[in-house]
Order: structure tokens, then C-alpha cells, then sequence
């Protein structure tokens, strides 16, 4: 039961029992050991290890060790702790190679001229002891020198060149300059001007060259000053080899050719002297010569031959006849002869001798008129020859037993063409139906037939139309000629179809259309042989139906048109006669001016009437509510006084109905509804 903190020795007495089951005695030696307690400060790079737990960041902490002091007693640490970490530093720089020769250092490093590019790391401790890390990243940009050499034009001075002017030929000019990567460039700059040049030529050519093809330059003739020696100065500009200019100048000396032409016509027996020269042949000569400053020049000489004719005629006429030889008539057989000078070729040429002779001989003819005449396209065999064509034809027949007599057959020929013709027909299906035939034609006379094989009817102008009526399909055959007989003959035909009449009439229901009941129903009356049927109905001016293949049609004009009459036809047809049919249908304003609602009790607007609007008979009825009577009267004049059976009938909602006939339409009844409220 007792309790100890500190070291000490004592007896326990403690009665057991041994295994021999005799008494034994405890006795106690107790040592105590105590635990220990000490605060620790310090610093660290990075870490800090103490066996049971490492540090990595600065820590102020109370820490308690299991057996950790020297008699294995918890020991307790009051821990405050500072933790320092290596730095790093990332760089990167850009130098020229020029830099490193003048010393280049970078955290108290030095690189040596060779220094390349590239990443290079510098380990080093901190301000608190602990290991540093620097990365350089380190580019190093070369310093560059060229030879530049250069040419120029003179017309491009003066050159600027980066920051001087130059006149002329420049050689190892030194130049520093910043090249792309921003370093010093040495530029060892050359330069050479190519010179402009000047030169002057002279040459001489004939004016029969030009136009004159110098260089890049054409000499064109100067036709002002044609046939003298004149000269001119031509100017180009041709660029050398290196693109300098070069001007040439050209004195041109234009030296003139000469060229003389002569044109002359003689008679084919004479000669001609030209440049010493005889001619007498019909050509163009020409002489060369050559000037002074070796032009050629040339003498021309186009020669005509006028011919001389010895010319012999001979002629025949027909006694009593003439003929004109030389201006004179001549009438006898003979020889006549006549001299005469030709006419010449050009009004300058001349004019030589030639002899005519007439050989004349008289014969006597006999003449034979024909006349006639035929239709186009044919044709007239006169003598073997083929006629065609309206016009005079002669034919001379010689006879050779009579050396002295010869025919000559006249024709006058006509040519006819065939008369123009064209049937057209009218016809009519009223009582009595027919058609009526006109033929068309330029040709006096005209003859009809109605069938293939009839014979023809005396034809004469006045036959141009004819009437016929067909009991069935028939063909009319008409003929135009020039004569009664066959002469020139056109023919045409037509074929007729038999009338058939057709009829149409219209029955509508009603005759009058009223507002309340604007249904209508037209009923067509349509004869038999009707092929073809068509109602239209026109109102508000416009096409509201149009509808084919019907005896009958209905529709109602709709309320919400103002309509005063609706037009209403009927159109039937055949294959060759039409009828139609057209009604016109009123329409009838049938509204009543009711009022709506009143008040018996009051002194104004205290009875139900129906006005009379000629109204010429009259019924009204009224209804409450559940279709009881209340009220009825057939006195246009007579009113509704909120009262049924001689009691007031309550305020409510009261049916009406009318019925009446009016002065437009005295037998045709219309019925109106409506309601109106009783107020007291």
C-alpha cells in the first residue's frame, strides 16, 4: 500500500507459503530513475536527423524521447529548429565574341576569350553556409568581317553607302557596322564606277534604202526634200556590258536616186528614139544609171503599139430594109469601103490609118404571124425550140431553091397562170340552217359540183357563192378557168358536216335571291344533241363560277358580299352550232331595323314594335325563356308592352320570330329571329 519516488531499501514482509508450505519474507530494494528534460537550438542546411524523427523545414516544437536518456528514462526536447536550403539561380545571357577578349565575368567568374556557347554551372555556399547551384546558360554571338564589292553606273552617283557619299571609284573603305545577331560587322567596301560613253558616226546610203534601220532607230524618207541630198543626225542610247549608257550619234547623209518615166503610144509601123535609143516593140524599157554618189538611177519608157486594121464586113437585109455602114445608109447589094483613123489608146497617143469594107447582100422575106397561148409551167414547141415564157419569138426558114426569099414566123406567146383559188365557208344553225360556199378567185368563170362525178354547173362570175344544206357529211367540189372550156383550170373542194341546231334555257330557283336564303339552283332545258355545256355566274363584277359538263348547278352567294343582281349563263354547243341562255337573279336587302331592348316602365322606349318597312303582310310571335308563348299578333301596328295574359313578365331575354312578305316580292315569304331584353 505505500507509494515511492525515490531510490530507497526496505523490508517487505509478506506471509506466503512455499511449496514446502513454510513461511517466506520479502524484502525490497527499489531504485528510481528519472527522466530528463533540455531545450536544443540550432541551425541546418536542408535537414536535420535526431534518430527518432528528421527535420526538413524550421520547426519550434516539444519533443519526448522513449528511453533516450542515459538510464533509459523518456527524455523531453524543447526543439527549436532552423532549416536553411541551398539556392539555385537560372540565367541566360547574350554576349558577342568580342566581349569575352575584354574580360567577361558572371558572378564572380571570368571566361576566357575561347569561351563558346553552351550552359556552364558554378557551385558555391550561400550567405548561411549551405550550397548554392548557378546554371548560365550563355549564348556567344561571332563578330563578323566580309570583302564587299560593288558596281555602279554613273548615272546612279552620288552612292550612299551606310553613312558616306561616294563620287568615284572607292577601294578598301573599312566600315563597322552591327551585323544581324547585333555584333560588330567589319565591312572592307569596294566599289567601281562604270562611266558613261559618247561616240559619233557618219555614213552616207540612197534615198531608195529607206526606211533606214539603225540600232534601235528607224530613219523614215523626209518626202519634203525628195530628189536633194540631204543629211540627218540620229541619237541612241544603248547600255554596255556593265549598264552604263552609251549615247551614239548617227550623221546620216541621204543622197537621192533619180527615176524618170515616160509613157508614149505609135502606130504598130513606127519607130521610137529614147536615150539614144530606138524602140518598137509594146513593153516597159528601162535604163540604169548611176550618180555621183553611187545611186542608181533610171529612165523608163512604157511604149504602146497602136494597131492599123484593114477590116472586112459582110451584112444581109431584107429588101426594103437598111443598114448604116460608117453613118450611111445602105440599101443596094455592094461592096462599100470606107478609110478611118482608130481611136487612140490615151488622149496624148496617136491616131493611125485603117480601111473598112462592107460586103452587102439583099434578100426578100415573107412574114407569118402566130398567136397563142398556154398555161404555166407548160410549155410551146416552136420550131424545136421549148417556149416558156410570155414574150415575141421569130423563126427564119431559109429557102435554098430561092437564093432571094426567106420566112419569118411571128410568134406572140402568152403565158397564163393558173388561177388562184380558195374555198371559205360561213353557216348558220338558225331556221333554216345552211352553209354559205364563196369561192375565191382571179378567173371569170367558176363551176361547182357537190358530189365527185356530178357534172358541172354553168359557170359564170356570179357563181362565186352558193348556198347548200347537207342531210349528211358531203363534199363540194369547185372549178376556175380562164374560158368555159379547159383551159387553165384550179380546183379546190370542202366537206360539209350536217347542221344539227342546238338549244339552251335556264330555270332558276328562285327568280329573286333574298338575304336570309341566298342558296340558288339553276336548272338548264338542253336539247339532245348538245355536246358541250358551260354555266358561268358573274357578280361584284367578276368570274365566280365557271363549270362545264352539267344540266344543273347550285351555289349560294355568300353573306359577306354586297351584291346587287348575279349573272347567270348557260353556254351548249355541238361540233358546229352553239346556243346560250343568260338570267339575271336580284338580289334583295330582307333585314328588319329591330331594336334590342326596352323598358316598359318608363315613359320613352316602353314597347317592342316591328317597323313597317312595306311590309305588306305581317305575323310576330315572342318567346320567354323556357319557349312559351307570351305574345302574338299579326298587326303591323300593334306592340309588345312587356306584358303576357294581362301580369308583367319579368326582366329577362325574350325570343321574336316574323314572318312577312314586303311590296318587292308580294308572294315570297321571309322569316327573321332574333332576341331582346325586357328591363324594369
Amino acid at each position: 500500500g505505500r507509494h515511492y519516488n525515490l531510490s530507497t531499501i526496505d523490508s517487505l514482509f509478506r506471509h506466503y507459503q512455499n511449496a514446502n508450505g513454510c513461511d517466506s519474507t520479502v524484502a525490497l530494494l527499489l531504485t528510481v530513475r528519472h527522466s530528463t528534460t533540455y531545450s536544443l537550438t540550432t541551425e541546418v542546411c536542408d535537414s536535420l536527423d535526431l534518430g527518432f524523427q528528421t527535420f526538413t523545414g524550421s520547426t519550434l516544437s516539444t519533443h519526448t524521447v522513449p528511453g533516450g536518456n542515459s538510464v533509459q528514462c523518456d527524455s523531453t526536447i524543447l526543439l527549436n529548429l532552423t532549416v536553411h536550403y541551398a539556392d539555385r539561380f537560372d540565367e541566360t545571357e547574350v554576349i558577342c565574341q568580342n566581349e569575352l577578349i575584354g574580360g567577361y565575368a558572371w558572378r564572380d567568374t571570368a571566361f576566357s576569350p575561347g569561351t563558346s556557347s553552351g550552359t556552364y554551372r558554378l557551385d558555391r555556399l550561400n550567405r548561411f553556409g549551405c550550397d548554392s547551384i548557378a546554371t548560365l546558360a550563355l549564348t556567344v554571338n561571332p563578330n563578323t568581317s566580309e570583302e564587299v564589292h560593288e558596281e555602279i553606273v554613273e548615272n546612279n552617283t552620288p552612292y550612299n553607302f551606310h553613312e558616306d557619299t561616294l563620287l568615284s571609284d572607292t577601294t578598301n573603305m573599312s566600315v563597322v557596322i552591327a551585323n544581324h545577331w547585333g555584333c560588330d560587322s567589319l565591312i572592307n567596301y569596294n566599289l567601281r564606277v562604270w562611266w558613261n560613253s559618247d561616240t559619233t558616226l557618219y555614213d552616207t546610203i540612197c534615198d531608195d534604202v529607206l526606211p533606214y534601220r539603225w540600232n534601235r532607230v528607224t530613219f523614215i524618207a523626209d518626202t519634203s526634200r525628195r530628189g536633194v541630198r540631204y543629211s540627218q543626225t540620229l541619237i541612241d542610247t544603248i547600255p554596255t556590258t556593265h549598264g552604263a549608257d552609251s549615247v551614239i550619234t548617227m550623221v546620216l547623209t541621204v543622197s537621192p536616186t533619180w527615176a524618170f518615166s515616160t509613157t508614149d503610144t505609135i502606130c504598130d509601123n513606127w519607130e521610137r528614139y529614147y536615150a539614144d535609143t530606138a524602140y518598137r516593140t509594146q513593153d516597159t524599157h528601162i535604163r540604169h544609171l548611176t550618180t555621183t554618189d553611187g545611186c542608181d538611177s533610171a529612165l523608163t519608157l512604157i511604149l504602146w503599139l497602136h494597131p492599123t486594121y484593114d477590116i472586112h464586113l459582110y451584112d444581109t437585109i431584107y429588101a426594103g430594109r437598111d443598114t448604116l455602114f460608117e453613118g450611111t445608109p445602105c440599101t443596094e447589094a455592094g461592096i462599100y469601103t470606107d478609110s478611118l483613123l482608130t481611136l487612140p489608146f490615151r488622149s496624148d497617143s496617136a491616131q493611125c490609118d485603117s480601111i473598112r469594107t462592107l460586103h452587102l447582100a439583099v434578100i426578100r422575106l415573107d412574114t407569118v404571124s402566130m398567136t397563142d397561148s398556154i398555161c404555166e409551167g407548160q410549155a410551146f414547141d416552136f420550131f424545136g425550140q421549148q417556149l416558156t415564157a410570155t414574150g415575141i419569138y421569130r423563126h427564119y426558114v431559109k429557102h435554098h431553091d430561092l437564093e432571094t426569099t426567106d420566112t419569118m414566123y411571128l410568134l406572140h406567146l402568152r403565158v397564163l397562170p393558173y388561177p388562184s383559188l380558195s374555198i371559205s365557208e360561213t353557216h348558220t344553225c338558225k331556221e333554216p340552217p345552211h352553209y354559205s360556199l364563196t369561192a375565191h378567185t382571179d378567173a371569170p368563170y367558176v363551176l361547182w359540183r357537190s358530189r365527185p362525178y356530178d357534172p358541172w354547173t354553168e359557170g359564170s362570175l356570179e357563181m362565186t357563192v352558193i348556198e347548200a344544206a347537207p342531210l349528211s357529211s358531203s363534199q363540194y367540189f369547185v372549178r376556175a378557168d380562164y374560158t368555159p372550156q379547159l383551159r387553165c383550170p384550179s380546183y379546190d373542194s370542202i366537206t360539209l358536216q350536217h347542221l344539227d341546231p342546238v338549244s339552251a334555257a335556264i330555270t332558276p330557283h328562285p327568280t329573286t335571291i333574298v338575304n336570309d336564303n341566298r342558296n340558288v339552283i339553276l336548272i338548264g332545258d338542253i336539247s339532245k344533241n348538245v355536246t358541250e355545256k358551260r354555266w358561268q355566274v358573274w357578280y361584284d363584277d367578276r368570274l365566280q363560277i365557271d363549270k362545264p359538263h352539267t344540266n344543273r348547278i347550285e351555289f349560294e352567294v355568300p353573306y359577306s358580299e354586297v351584291v346587287d343582281t348575279v349573272w347567270a349563263m348557260l353556254h351548249v354547243s355541238n361540233s358546229l352550232c352553239a346556243d346560250s341562255d343568260t338570267v339575271a337573279l336580284p338580289v334583295v336587302n330582307s333585314t328588319l331595323p329591330v331594336p334590342n331592348i326596352f323598358t316598359p316602365d318608363l315613359s320613352t322606349n316602353n314597347r317592342f314594335c316591328i317597323p313597317n318597312t312595306g311590309i305588306v303582310q305581317f305575323e310576330l310571335w315572342i318567346y320567354d325563356r323556357r319557349g312559351r308563348l307570351v305574345f302574338h299578333t299579326t298587326d303591323i301596328d300593334e306592340c309588345w308592352d312587356g306584358r303576357s295574359n294581362g301580369h308583367n313578365c319579368p326582366t329577362g331575354s325574350y325570343v321574336w320570330r316574323v314572318r312577312t312578305t314586303d311590296d318587292v316580292m308580294p308572294n315570297a315569304y321571309q322569316s327573321f329571329t332574333g332576341t331582346v331584353t325586357l328591363l324594369r
